[in-house]
Order: C-alpha cells, then sequence, then structure tokens
C-alpha cells in the first residue's frame, strides 16, 4: 500500500498535474494508461476479485456504456474492464476531491450539476459532440443519476436524457450490469476479498 502510495504522489506531480490543465496537448493513450495503471492499481490493493463477461458485445468503434450504479468505487471497475481510452460523466461535487477530480480531468471528463438542468443539458451536448468528432474513445454514463444504496433494488428510475447524446451521436449504447460494488472501498470489508461481476449486454 505505501509502495503505491509513493507511485501516485510521484506520477500527480510529475504528469498528471500538468496534463489536467490542458490534456488535449497529451496523447490520450498514454494518458489513459497512466490512469487506467493506477486505479487498477488501488483494485488490487483493496482485493477485488473481477470476473468479465459480455465482452464479444462491446464495439469496435466508439460505444457509450450505461452501468448501474451500486458504489463509489463503479469507475475503477470500469477502468479496470475497458482497455480502450475511457472518460466519464461525473457528479460536479467529484470536482473538488483531490487526486480523483485530477484523474478525471486528465481523461477529459465532464462534471454534471445534478441540480442545475441548464448545466446538465451543456454537459450532455458537448458529449453529444465529443462523440460525433472525436472517434478515439468512450464514454461512460450512469443513467441512475445517482448511487443505488439498496443492492436489493434492481434499477433506480433512469433519466431519460442520459441516452440522448449516444442516439444523436449514432452510436452504440452498451448496458453494462455490474454485482457487488457496494462492498468496493467499505472498511467492513477491508481484510476480505471483493468478488465483483461485470456484464456487457
Amino acid at each position: 500500500f505505501i509502495r503505491h502510495g509513493i507511485f501516485v504522489l510521484w506520477e500527480y506531480f510529475t504528469q498528471l498535474f500538468r496534463w489536467k490543465k490542458n490534456p488535449k496537448k497529451y496523447d490520450l493513450n498514454k494518458r489513459y494508461a497512466v490512469v487506467q495503471r493506477r486505479l487498477t492499481g488501488v483494485l488490487k490493493t483493496i482485493k477485488c476479485d473481477i470476473v468479465v463477461e459480455g465482452k464479444e458485445n462491446i464495439p469496435e468503434g466508439v460505444a457509450v456504456f450505461y452501468p448501474n450504479h451500486l458504489s463509489g468505487g463503479d469507475p475503477l471497475i470500469m477502468f479496470d474492464v475497458l482497455d480502450k481510452p475511457t472518460t466519464f460523466v461525473a457528479k460536479i461535487e467529484i470536482e473538488k476531491w483531490p487526486f480523483i477530480s485530477t484523474y478525471f480531468k486528465v481523461i477529459e471528463g465532464l462534471f454534471i450539476d445534478r441540480k442545475d438542468l441548464k448545466q446538465s443539458l451543456k454537459v450532455m451536448m458537448k458529449v453529444q459532440e465529443d462523440l460525433i468528432k472525436n472517434k478515439d474513445k468512450n464514454w461512460v454514463i450512469y443513467p441512475e443519476g445517482t448511487r443505488n444504496k439498496d443492492p436489493l433494488m434492481n434499477l433506480k428510475e433512469f433519466h431519460h436524457g442520459s441516452f440522448r447524446c449516444a442516439m444523436k451521436a449514432g452510436v452504440p449504447i452498451v448496458p453494462v450490469a455490474v454485482v457487488g460494488t457496494q462492498r468496493v472501498l467499505s472498511t467492513k470489508y477491508v481484510l476480505k476479498n471483493t468478488p465483483i461481476h461485470v456484464k456487457f449486454l
């Protein structure tokens, strides 16, 4: 854990801090590789055992992935299972989180204010424009809009506007079912392995 922390600090001050200011100046694949390596390292540190099904359903080109949302650790799982550069629409509160916000900015993620409809629409329009103009990265959007804190409840109601950007851009919509992530980042299970199942539909 200490060794991982040292690498996080080194990469932050030597690369990430510079990249986040103007990410488009730097190679996307290199940026994503660094972020993916570091965040998947977190999963190994907290002992996540991930089983993936349905990778044959991932399109070769650009797509928008729509997973269910059970935990703040869900984005870590998507980094682990998606090799092509991928970015996210995240709640605006994350922009104030140290380190985590930097990772999102480095991969050109966008922050959405769920309480501000006008701002939310602007963000989704930016995603749509990016999907049309750029064919080098996927997007992940959580259509429930917030975490489902009841793992026995199938899904929270979807925000229909979440799908409009993919539909308008004419790119595939890929539903993703994720089970088990409510234990990720929980101090209750810190000494136990966490089984997680991911299925691309």
